[in-house]
């Protein structure tokens, strides 16, 4: 085995391609560990795993790009699964300490489809929308399951990242089991959190019992406090082991706050290619989708004044669609 270069500066200034020291160390990229001995790409001052590494270039990485301080049965390794000529050569058993993804990493197609992926990923919901993605393709799920996407989504969730951990998605997993998804306390005692069957996520007892976005609601008491017939909207209600269909008020306050702002975007469809356009999308965007009861509720600041004669016919009909849009525009030409 090849000696680990303990020098913080390449003669070319180039970075390197070498063994981990021996004692233990950190990956600049994904704070996951490095094994000791394990082959990783080393630039002044950091340590990359070799799936870690990114290279701020256009072009495609080659050997040459890289200073290299393997010995030559590592060095042979490495340039066959770069640009592989002759896989029967290869052994059948990798050894322990070469990366499999090598290739996959060093080409252009595949590491920086990879990078946009984690990126993209980075703004949607780990456990509701990234897992689901992952079963997409293989490369989807490679990107999906990267320590680096991980260790971002547990830092923003949790910000505690000072926790030295080789997997990171197994440690937001465990912190995520530990944690109510109302108030987002961590709980150090498994009997304080229930598994909510319907949500799929973990509560603590006093959300349960106090906090008011996980009280039942019944479909038939819907209309009543939200002035929305449950049977127009686009929603999945859950079934009780007593019969009754039912969902969560802060799941039904997403539903319908969603199902509005389809009608709001129908309306300024319907309209896009009506003078004065700018003001009816003004008045629109004024409303409060979130709240909105039998009572019509103004805007207070409005550029125009030209459509508030039918601000509550647009009201109705975005509220639970009382009124349609072929009525909104017979009083448009009125106006």
């Amino acid at each position: 085995m090849g000696s680990f270069l303990t020098n913080t500066q390449s003669v070319t200034n180039k970075p390197w391609i070498g063994y981990a020291p021996e004692f233990e160390s950190i990956c600049n990229a994904c704070n996951g560990i490095i094994r000791r001995l394990e082959i990783i790409i080393i630039s002044p001052r950091e340590f990359f795993h070799l799936s870690c590494f990114s290279y701020k270039s256009n072009n495609v990485l080659q050997i040459s790009d890289f200073d290299i301080y393997l010995n030559n049965w590592d060095l042979q390794l490495l340039e066959n699964y770069l640009f592989p000529r002759n896989l029967g050569n290869l052994p059948i058993k990798r050894p322990h300490d070469i990366d499999y993804d090598i290739k996959k990493k060093f080409t252009s197609g595949v590491f920086r489809l990879k990078r946009a992926w984690i990126e993209i990923f980075k703004f949607l919901h780990p456990t509701d929308e990234v897992l689901k993605l992952a079963i997409i393709s293989k490369a989807i799920y490679d990107s999906a399951n990267s320590e680096e996407l991980w260790y971002h989504f547990y830092l923003v969730e949790y910000g505690n990242t000072k926790l030295t951990k080789s997997s990171w998605i197994k440690k937001y997993q465990e912190t995520w089991k530990r944690t109510c998804f109302g108030c987002k306390t961590l709980k150090t005692i498994k009997s304080e959190l229930i598994w909510c069957k319907y949500i799929k996520k973990p509560l603590c007892l006093n959300c349960i019992k106090f906090n008011s976005d996980f009280k039942r609601i019944l479909v038939s008491e819907i209309e009543e406090k939200y002035f929305v017939n449950p049977r127009i909207i686009d929603f999945n209600f859950w079934v009780s082991d007593d019969g009754l269909r039912f969902t969560y008020h802060y799941e039904l306050a997403k539903g319908i706050t969603k199902w509005r702002q389809n009608n709001k975007e129908n309306l300024l469809q319907k309209f896009k290619d009506i003078n004065y356009f700018a003001d009816l999308k003004e008045l629109v965007d004024s409303l409060n989708l979130t709240n909105m009861t039998n009572i019509v509720r103004y805007p207070s600041r409005l550029k125009s004044n030209r459509f508030i004669p039918i601000i509550p016919n647009i009201y109705f009909y975005i509220r639970n669609q009382d009124e349609t849009l072929t009525s909104i525009e017979n009083y448009m030409k009125l106006i």
